[in-house]
């Protein structure tokens, strides 16, 4: 079962807030996933198959209580499928392109080319559509917490003296009692 979604852009909040809309639309969690190595869930590669991850990567793990197992670096066959499923994608729901207006118009389009494909397509080796697969399969998935996850990026940032911090390349004011202090700031995904 495939779930598409676009972002403007590749940050860590956009990683995050994709797999809130994938478990959401799964309607589950699963057990474990396999990733590559990307720097919005990886800090550095040690050996074999350890990690150490990204700390909001983590937090999205414990609270959707999943485990991440990785690809070994330069072993391309261990992630043939999701570069497939790009490629597919790619030249089957962008071709001709889709006439939108907006981001949300472009992921709803997505959504429904999801479940359409889903319902057309069967399962290889199968008479079963990837739907009527995908229906007795999500009973494996583990329950969706009560609790969305915050998808956001936490930065810290020092408050000048004009009680001013900088996250990225705007200002925020925040109140005067924190000058001269270090601050959290949440870095939510825009659509």
């Amino acid at each position: 079962m495939r779930f598409v979604r676009a972002y403007l852009h590749e940050k860590q909040e956009a990683f995050l807030d994709g797999f809130v809309h994938a478990f959401e639309f799964f309607g589950g969690v699963p057990t474990e996933g396999v990733f590559d190595n990307l720097k919005t869930a990886v800090v550095k590669i040690l050996q074999g198959r350890d990690r150490l991850e990204q700390d909001a990567f983590l937090a999205l793990q414990a609270h959707y209580l999943f485990k991440a197992e990785f690809c070994n670096i330069r072993s391309g066959n261990e992630k043939g499928r999701v570069e497939g499923t790009v490629g597919y994608v790619r030249r089957n729901a962008f071709v001709p392109l889709p006439d939108v207006q907006s981001l949300e118009e472009l992921n709803a389009y997505l959504l429904d080319w999801c479940l359409r494909e889903a319902e057309e397509k069967t399962v290889p080796f199968t008479k079963e559509t990837v739907a009527q697969m995908w229906a007795k399969e999500k009973g494996y998935l583990h329950p969706l917490p009560e609790k969305k996850f915050e998808a956001c990026r936490l930065v810290s940032c020092q408050v000048n003296k004009t009680s001013l911090i900088t996250v990225e390349t705007n200002q925020y004011s925040v109140p005067c009692s924190y000058v001269g202090q270090a601050v959290w700031a949440k870095c939510l995904s825009i659509m």
